[in-house]
């Protein structure tokens, strides 16, 4: 792999994306959906992992061939709609808690940055909590929808499973 090495594969219903990571290591992960209700494994295993992704790009097949087993983390995401109201009182969540989503872009945590720099300008002299908290409890904000909307796209930059 290349120096600086960074791309995404969409294939129908999956994912896998490669990195260098530098000093000869890669980074990837794969994803594949399934129908909503089904269950899958925790633990796939390399054989059933290299097994869905055969016949997909060569340096993605020879990142999971060459990836010894023990360090592979399989785990089951699930992604859910927005909160369409949030918190009462003198609780609101923030981040993935008000709007979680699949971590395909990565947007997780610059949401919650977001939501933490809304919230600040809601405290800013505010002499009552819930009322300040009261103006976060809107429909979910138009930037946390866009970037769920992408990261959710089937086969495309994110996915649902779904």
């Amino acid at each position: 792999m290349t120096k600086g090495y960074a791309a995404p594969y969409w294939g129908r219903g999956q994912r896998f994306g490669l990195a260098d990571i530098g000093h000869g290591r890669a980074y990837w992960w794969g994803t594949k959906d399934i129908p909503a209700g089904a269950s899958g494994s925790r633990r796939l295993g390399k054989e059933r992992i290299a097994g869905l992704f055969a016949g997909w790009a060569d340096e993605a097949q020879e990142a999971i061939r060459v990836t010894p087993e023990v360090t592979i983390v399989s785990i089951t995401a699930r992604d859910r709609p927005f909160l369409q109201r949030w918190g009462t009182g003198r609780m609101t969540p923030l981040g993935d808690a008000a709007h979680p989503m699949l971590v395909s872009l990565g947007q997780g945590a610059a949401l919650t940055i977001e939501d933490a720099v809304v919230l600040a300008e809601h405290l800013k002299g505010a002499t009552e909590l819930p009322s300040a908290l009261a103006g976060l409890r809107g429909p979910a904000p138009p930037r946390g929808n866009s970037a769920k909307g992408a990261a959710g796209l089937p086969g495309g930059a994110g996915g649902s499973s779904r």
